[in-house]
């Protein structure tokens, strides 16, 4: 049986979140360009699914069972998935590079962070 916890997880992530942020790799690969630029540090998109997460995770630091922050993590370790598999099955083509970087020409497949 598959935890609720997860269930919701991937509901949102797959779900409701699809239409308002297009794959994670593009929105991820927006915040790590806005993250690097205020740094002034290189951040991947890689970086920020762990960032969110462990974002969350210090927020249970307080409130340990806290329902929202659990499906939030997991939600964001699937978004880490999900770019995953889109650059490591990417065609080889005009529209791809060899950085793993979004192009405004790939479509949103699926659904984006919490």
């Amino acid at each position: 049986m598959e935890s609720p916890i997860l269930l919701k997880a991937d509901e949102v992530v797959s779900g409701s979140r699809q239409g308002d942020y297009g794959h994670p790799l593009q929105n991820f690969s927006l915040i790590a360009d806005l993250w690097s630029s205020y740094l002034n540090t290189k951040i991947s998109p890689h970086d920020v699914g762990i960032l969110m997460s462990l974002l969350k995770i210090a927020r249970l630091k307080n409130t340990p069972y806290h329902t929202d922050s659990l499906v939030d993590i997991c939600g964001y370790i699937k978004c880490l998935e999900l770019i995953d598999e889109k650059l490591h099955s990417a065609p080889v083509g005009p529209n791809s590079n060899s950085s793993g970087a979004f192009n405004s020409s790939d479509e949103p497949a699926l659904a984006a962070p919490l």
